[in-house]
């Protein structure tokens, strides 16, 4: 089900991968070769080269456990969590554009991506407050530096930010932008829907709740806007 029918064209775009070339391969084809106009065409389709098979989903499938595979590969587990590995490449740029994609058209990631990934995309400039719970999800014992510190609060978060966004700084704005890079400029009311949603919505869309889809978020999104409400209605 994708998230509207009202910004989606018709058409059909088809990525041909190579699997042993798996990395590279998303760069190119979802990178520059996935532009606006086929970025929100209605029905994508996966083959592999060299390989016989029609995509009827399960081409896709295992396309997007390829793509969790790499993730991992290029992230750190911190208690349980995935964080980004710093890279030379648009590599993080391009999953930024699938991140928005995955929204689009409902697909799954079977990887364990930290919320605060998805927090630092809605909301590039975190308060306290939400660095605190990130910092703390991420640590079985996020402030027991704080028992043998005398260091001022101001300090402490100081260090938190060096923690969680200094060190992947590069890496956490080229996921930015390679998903607001692709929002359609004119529909504001579909910018509105993705600001709207909250780092744990995104989270539960993408990876944490098999069954969710976007019909389960409509009862958390509050608007006063009377087109988005209708819109939203109707998706």
């Amino acid at each position: 089900q994708y998230i509207s029918n009202n910004i989606m064209t018709n058409g059909t775009v088809v990525f041909t991968i190579d699997r042993n070339n798996f990395e590279n391969e998303i760069i190119s084809k979802f990178g520059k070769e996935l532009d606006m106009k086929n970025f929100y065409k209605k029905k994508k389709y996966i083959r592999f080269e060299n390989e016989e098979g029609i995509d009827y989903g399960g081409l896709k499938r295992e396309f997007l456990e390829l793509l969790s595979k790499s993730i991992k590969e290029n992230s750190e587990e911190v208690n349980g969590y995935l964080l980004p590995k710093s890279k030379e490449s648009d590599y993080w740029y391009v999953i930024g554009k699938i991140i928005l994609l995955c929204l689009l058209h409902n697909d799954k990631l079977s990887v364990n991506i930290s919320p605060f990934i998805f927090d630092n995309i809605l909301n590039k400039n975190l308060n306290r407050t939400d660095l605190m719970k990130h910092y703390s999800m991420l640590n079985p014992k996020p402030f027991s530096f704080m028992e043998q510190s005398n260091e001022k609060n101001g300090d402490i978060i100081q260090m938190i930010t060096d923690s969680l966004i200094t060190e992947r700084k590069n890496t956490l704005n080229q996921i930015y932008n390679g998903f607001w890079g692709y929002l359609l400029p004119t529909n504001n009311i579909f910018k509105e829907y993705i600001k709207s949603l909250k780092c744990i919505d995104i989270y539960d869309y993408i990876i944490g709740n098999v069954n969710i889809n976007v019909n389960d978020l409509k009862s958390k999104i509050a608007s006063n806007n009377d087109k988005y409400r209708i819109w939203l209605i109707n998706i």
